[in-house]
């Protein structure tokens, strides 16, 4: 008949970790990585949490001398074709941030030639300017003309 294994105290534990390589914690971590995640932050109601990865890419791996975890958003080319992702970097997009983002694009045009650049109405922008959520399509619009713009200047 099997035992069920005890806790480790915590000064066995620390005995152990200071007995592991670097390469050792690798290797523990994509052991049990199924049971991580990598905690974010939190956005007003929101947490965000993030698989370490489960796709080709090994979870825990050396750079230099230290851990690199990896997690699922290592599989994409640009993190916001993640929808989930991206959908949380457009609800961080709050009031001065939003204000700030839409001054910029209107940045030697009016409201109105920006509105009709986005496809959107002028009472559109305004909304945005006040508060509304930017959807995340928006968004990248908008940072693709103020882009543009910075570029224009140099």
């Amino acid at each position: 008949m099997k035992t069920k294994p005890t806790s480790m105290t915590r000064e066995e534990l620390t005995d152990l970790a200071n007995n592991l390589t670097l390469n050792d914690m690798c290797g523990l971590i994509n052991r049990f990585s199924e049971n991580m995640v990598i905690y974010i932050g939190c956005l007003d109601t929101m947490i965000m949490e993030i698989e370490l990865s489960r796709g080709e890419v090994i979870p825990a791996t050396m750079n230099g001398c230290t851990i690199q975890l990896n997690s699922e958003l290592t599989n994409f080319e640009d993190m916001r074709d993640d929808k989930h992702f991206a959908y949380c970097l457009n609800q961080g997009l709050y009031g001065s941030d939003r204000r700030d983002l839409i001054l910029s694009a209107c940045r030697g045009s009016s409201q109105n030639e920006l509105a009709k650049q986005l496809g959107v109405s002028g009472t559109q922008i305004t909304k945005w300017k006040q508060g509304e959520k930017i959807p995340a399509d928006r968004v990248d619009q908008l940072i693709a003309i103020v882009k543009r713009k910075e570029n224009s200047n140099d």
